[in-house]
Parts: C-alpha cells; structure tokens; sequence
C-alpha cells in the first residue's frame, strides 16, 4: 500500500491532478509490471538448479558489498557489466543498465508470473487485510485455510473449520477466485451457532461493525483484488556484506527469499498436482505477506527505524521544534504563542522582506536578524505585529500542531501563531490547556 495525493471518486489516470488529501492506495502490481522502467526478470526464466542460474539470482536479489569501503562503481543489476566505460550500457543477461548504484532506481527487477494452473495472485495488500480481518482464533487461519488446500491448523475440528465445512465452500485458489464475492459474502455474514463436543458454540467469522467496513473496501478496490503479477522487492533493501572471512545478511529479509525461491520452483515445475501447486503458491505467498509485515514494523515504522531516522528525526523547512507549557491566560483555545528566538528565524524571510522594502540591504538585513535572536528589538517587535495583522482574519500564522511520534487522531491539529513572546528566556510554546488531552501532550512537540 501506498500513501498518495488521490480522490478516489475520481479515474486513476487523473489522481495525480487532484489534491484534496492523503489516501491509502492499493497498488496495481499488474499495472506496474506494465510501465516498469527496466526490463522486468521473470523469475521462471531462471534455471535456480544450475550454479550459473543460483549466481544470477543472487545477484539479482542482493547488493553486495565487500569491507568497510562503499563501492559507487557502475554496474549492472546482475553484476556482469562494470566499470565506468559501460555506463549507460544494457547488459545482455539481465537486460538492465550499467549505473553507479546512486543513480539505480528502487523498482522492483525480479517479478512472479502466476503459474499457469492458477488464476491468479490474490494482492498482497488484500491477503494482509484479510488475514488480520478474519484473524486467528486458537490458532485457526480462516484465509489460510480458504487459499491452502493441504494447510493443517493446529487443532483439529476447530469450531471455525467445521462451520466452513458447512457451508460448503471448497478449499484452493482457484475455488478462490472464481468465487471471491460469494465467499467473502458469506464470511461476513454468516451468523450461527454449531454443535461441537463441548457443546453449542456461536460462530462468527468477523464482527458485524468490522463485515460492513470490509465489504465496503472491497466494493471499492475489487479490480485490485488479483493479479497475475508480483515483484520481489528492490535489491537495495538485501544488503550481503562480506567482512574478512565472515558474511552478515540480515535474517529478517529470510521470508522473501523462500517465497521467491517457492515460486520460481512452482513455475519450473512439470506434472505436479494442481492441489500441491495450490499450496505451495499460497504458502509462498503468505511467507511474502509476513515479510513485508515484519519489515514494516521492524525497518520502517520502529522507533529506530527508517522512517523515525530520515523523515520523523529530520526538520524539514518551516518547522521546529520546542517544550510546551500550558497557556493559563485569558486566550482562543486555537492559539499558539511561540518563543522569540524561534519565531526569529521561523519567520526569517518574512521578517527579510519587509525590511528589504524598507530599504535595508542584504547584509544589514541579515545582521539585524541574526544579532536579534537572543534579544528582542523594536523593529522586530513591529514586523511581526505587521504580519500577524496581515494573516487571514487576523488570526496568526495556520500552523500543524504536531506530536511525534504518535499518528493517533488528535495528535496533529491545525492551529494558530497569534503570539510572539517578548521575554526571551521564556524558551518554550504555550499551548491552551483545552487541547492538551487529544494529542496527549506530556513532553515535546514538534509544528510545521
């Protein structure tokens, strides 16, 4: 899933056009494969039982790197072309260009074709979703179950399997796919109570406020439900580093590379029951689904991961970041007054072009601003009486109010910089005591 700028009343070939907001997106794998910039790889094209097949798929899925010394020489995705002569060059084995690995895109090289006795995938995003919809109890995968025919669950004649036994509906990807509505359908609504050996249990596959939100996105992204295609992630994210005699790799990246291992046997394989290609599709697909659940949770959205170290940690323009107090004076419950020497150098420019109409020049502008960040000054003190006056109805600078790294509701709030403190040891933003409850506001916050 992605997160783009997208109105979803609206054709996929215009989103990009409109801005009315930031929506999850299911991506279009099929759709992808299409406009891919590189030749895409079809993992069935790999002979994985030859040592020269192996060595191309490693090269393929992995970056390597040897020592402590980063290498930017140019080079192409398997590793046959190198060196700065062939750049730009196609390489013959794996169709891609010889670049340095700065210039490399992070699209996907490696992609799955369905195997031609299945159907189709089911979308990543979508086996996720219903995984953790129709979640595990006591230790029974509905979803699981449904896509495998030879899953085992771990305890035998669960309340849930003898109800979908039931009913009736066949176990395989292709009973899947042929009849997803009904199935689906059915899950959400089924409500019954059955006969088991402790007794009489009541069933339910989903509740009931959770079935009609389900049925709602799945009505909306139905024609991304399947797809005949799915890419192995990009090899900058498979890092195998060499070091003396020892070689690190990092275990977590694990559940991929059996998935795709899985698949590009399945697609190479010959006179193999269509009930065990069923199975070892599923199980690889759900191996790709847990890894990338893994890496999103442990690389990117951990407190030490990708997302906390490049984007949360880092201070992008027009933002800071300062201690909170209450505001306990008569005020708006939407007003913010900020430190002096923040709004200083927040407002820098605003503060330059005003005093550059005045007819300062550059450097007395930049003396002025810079010698008064400590300290206030009267022509300061002016300016920004002046551009608070000159915001839309007066009311201060539109700022969001923001508490990492919690993404709660309430943790981000628009409000307004109508104030200025004159007294400079006063080093943090007073916030009215209304608005402290939503965004949890115990410790430091950070505004844009």
């Amino acid at each position: 899933m992605e997160l783009i700028t997208y109105d979803i009343h609206e054709p996929r070939k215009r989103y990009l056009n409109r801005k009315k907001g930031i929506y999850p997106f299911i991506m279009d794998f099929d759709e992808v494969f299409r406009r891919c910039g590189n030749n895409p790889i079809n993992i069935k094209d790999i002979d994985l039982e030859t040592e020269e097949g192996q060595e191309l798929f490693n090269n393929l899925v992995f970056s390597r790197y040897e020592g402590d010394v980063f290498s930017n020489v140019p080079v192409c995705a398997c590793g046959y072309l190198r060196g700065g002569d062939r750049v730009g060059d196609r390489c013959p084995k794996c169709s891609q260009k010889c670049l340095p690995i700065t210039e490399q895109g992070i699209e996907p090289v490696v992609w799955v074709e369905v195997p031609e006795e299945i159907p189709a995938f089911l979308n990543l995003k979508i086996y996720q979703i219903l995984q953790k919809r129709f979640s595990k109890r006591g230790g029974f995968s509905t979803i699981d179950w449904l896509l495998d025919p030879m899953y085992s669950p771990p305890t035998i004649d669960s309340p849930l399997e003898l109800r979908l036994k039931q009913l009736g509906i066949k176990r395989g990807l292709r009973y899947f796919h042929d009849n997803f509505d009904s199935i689906i359908h059915t899950l959400c609504t089924d409500r019954t109570s059955i006969k088991t050996k402790s007794g009489r249990t009541r069933i339910e596959f989903i509740a009931p406020d959770q079935a009609a939100g389900l049925l709602r996105f799945l009505e909306r992204f139905r024609h991304l439900v399947f797809c005949r295609h799915l890419p192995f992630p990009s090899k900058i994210g498979f890092v195998l580093e060499s070091s003396g005699n020892r070689k690190f790799f990092d275990m977590d990246m694990t559940p991929a590379l059996d998935a795709l291992i899985a698949l590009g046997k399945v697609s190479r394989a010959r006179n193999e029951s269509i009930t065990r290609v069923e199975s070892r599709v599923a199980r690889a697909v759900s191996k790709l689904v847990q890894f990338y659940i893994e890496f999103e949770k442990n690389k990117i959205f951990d407190k030490k991961g990708i997302m906390r170290k490049l984007i949360y940690g880092t201070s992008p323009h027009w933002t800071f970041r300062t201690v909170i107090t209450s505001n306990f004076r008569p005020h708006n419950h939407e007003s913010l007054a900020i430190p002096w020497g923040t709004a200083v150098l927040l407002f820098k420019l605003h503060l330059a072009n005003k005093l550059l109409k005045e007819g300062y020049t550059p450097n007395e502008i930049l003396t002025l601003i810079y010698d008064n960040v400590l300290r206030t000054n009267p022509k300061l003190e002016r300016l920004f009486d002046q551009l608070i006056a000159e915001t839309p109805g007066g009311r201060g600078f539109p700022v969001l109010f923001t508490r990492f790294p919690s993404l709660k509701r309430g943790s981000s709030q628009r409000f307004f910089i109508d104030q200025i403190k004159r007294d400079v040891s006063q080093l943090s933003t007073s916030i009215s005591v209304l608005a402290l409850a939503a965004a949890n506001a115990d410790s430091r916050m950070s505004l844009r």
